[in-house]
């Protein structure tokens, strides 16, 4: 077992209104580990080493993950594969899939040829993925299909839906080379969900489970009007499947494109998140325009352009980010999400532009970039910063953050700029952090967070740290000052 480090995890605390206390930052270990580092030997892969890693790699409630990843031998020679839990849930870490090997469900000599983006994971231990076929497979060149359990959580891996497939119930050609958001999703009943295109149109639909465990039905197509928006609004992108929700329905994330004021063209564009079933397609989260008020704020805040949907949980709950108005004019940033647990009145839960002290740095998170979200509410969130005295400079230097806040809390895990200790054993092996990723299923209700670092010598890894409950003795101090907000926590 790799060791289990302490990684510095940096507080601040927060209200739901963006007020902080600025009383010094409280600093302790938390323990990380790491998952997979570059230029290591792969589990499970006859001596290959690891060369990097693809996109949207998965974490559970075990604690397990699942991501794609490129290897090579000694004589350099390139290839890629799927790693995750090899037994089910809590097993240990090993190959399960690589390119060459048959691919299941076939049984005609057809074998995996590539992955394409990544890998999701439920709390069994199963995954989902999308990968191209071997050039000379019976479908042809360019041919992909979407893989999982065979029959419910814990069945054997098999071919949920290839190209051409009548099950689909579409007479015509479907190809999973669609412009984006292919990437299967899995719930932890066993069911998927997925993007394919259609036809010569080349039309992005969206799959679910039909009722009753019976295959799949199209659930809506980007040639749809989205529900809950105005006339003008039209689905431009189906960008990604989120996740499946509790209710069964399937929550992804879109793209809708509208009109400027006096013209016909639909140039302007938003996103948002819906969840879609065989009974019909809702909005979730509450949709905010222009010129709107602020919610949790006092003093005439209005926001200046749509709110964008950041990540959903299992429960429904949304994550919105939006640009806002003071009411002294000034520009800020803020995120909206459950403030009192799952299903509760989305609200703001943090906002930029507020300086923050931690370990004694003070610094201002401008900006973010993708969010995970919690069953618990909490949140994870790469974010933009500038520390004292950088916004000086001009340009001003932004770099990246990782961000989590549980119970109102924040917590700076990791940043651009910094030595972070690699090494997976007792050997300390600091590298300096370049880059940083998360995912939307990154952030489990253990308080585990999954990332992956880019490292100045070329180098990548993938860690999970497990962040606190915020201690007794902060949330205390906060309550003391009244600048502290806890929420309830999910049962």
């Amino acid at each position: 077992m790799k060791k289990l480090k302490p990684l510095g995890v940096h507080r601040a605390v927060v209200s739901v209104l963006g007020t902080i206390s600025i009383c010094g930052s409280v600093s302790a270990g938390v323990p990380y580990r790491t998952v997979a580092l570059s230029g290591e030997a792969a589990p499970g892969a006859g001596g290959l080493i690891y060369t990097g890693f693809g996109e949207r790699p998965s974490l559970n409630n075990a604690g397990d993950v699942a991501f794609i990843a490129g290897l090579q031998d000694l004589s350099e020679q390139g290839t890629s594969a799927l790693f995750g839990p090899t037994d089910g849930a809590g097993s240990a870490l090993g190959r399960l899939f690589a390119v060459g090997d048959a691919a299941p469900g076939f049984g005609d000599g057809t074998t995996l040829f590539d992955f394409e983006r990544g890998v999701t994971l439920n709390a069994f231990g199963d995954v989902a993925f999308l990968a191209e076929l071997n050039p000379d497979s019976p479908l042809g060149l360019a041919a992909h299909a979407v893989f999982g359990p065979s029959a419910g959580p814990g069945s054997p891996t098999t071919v949920i839906a290839r190209r051409d497939d009548p099950n689909l119930g579409f007479n015509g050609s479907i190809n999973f080379l669609n412009r984006s958001g292919s990437q299967p999703t899995i719930s932890d009943a066993g069911d998927i969900a997925f993007i394919a295109t259609l036809g010569p149109l080349v039309t992005q639909t969206l799959y679910g489970p039909a009722s009753g465990g019976a295959g799949h039905v199209q659930l809506t197509s980007e040639n749809d009007m989205p529900p809950a928006a105005p006339l003008d609004r039209r689905y431009q992108q189906l960008l990604q499947v989120l996740t499946i929700l509790d209710t069964g329905e399937v929550a992804y994330e879109a793209l809708l494109e509208y009109p400027s004021p006096g013209s016909t063209l639909r140039r302007n564009i938003e996103t948002f998140i819906y969840a879609a079933s065989e009974q019909g397609v809702r909005q979730l989260g509450p949709p905010s325009r222009s010129g709107d008020p602020v919610p949790g704020r006092n003093d005439g805040a209005v926001f200046n352009s749509g709110t964008s949907a950041e990540a959903v949980n299992a429960r429904g709950d949304v994550l919105l980010r939006g640009s806002m108005t003071n009411g002294s004019g000034q520009i800020i940033r803020g995120w909206f999400g459950p403030t009192d647990g799952p299903g509760s009145e989305i609200d703001l839960v943090l906002q930029t532009h507020i300086p923050r002290t931690f370990d004694g740095k003070e610094m201002e998170i401008t900006g973010a970039g993708v969010a995970s979200l919690n069953n618990n509410g909490d949140f994870a969130f790469i974010g933009s910063f500038i520390e004292d005295g950088q916004d000086a400079a001009f340009p001003p230097a932004f770099d990246l953050a990782l961000f989590v806040q549980i119970d109102g809390q924040l917590e700076l895990i990791a940043k651009e700029g910094d030595l972070f200790d690699a090494a997976p054993d007792a050997a300390e092996d600091l590298r300096r952090i370049v880059g940083m990723q998360i995912t939307p299923d990154g952030f489990n209700d253990e308080g585990e967070v999954l990332f992956e670092l880019d490292f100045e010598d070329g180098s990548s890894g993938l860690f999970v740290a497990t962040v606190p409950e915020p201690s007794a003795a902060i949330v205390f101090a906060g309550f003391a000052l009244g600048l502290f907000v806890r929420r309830r926590r999910a049962i």
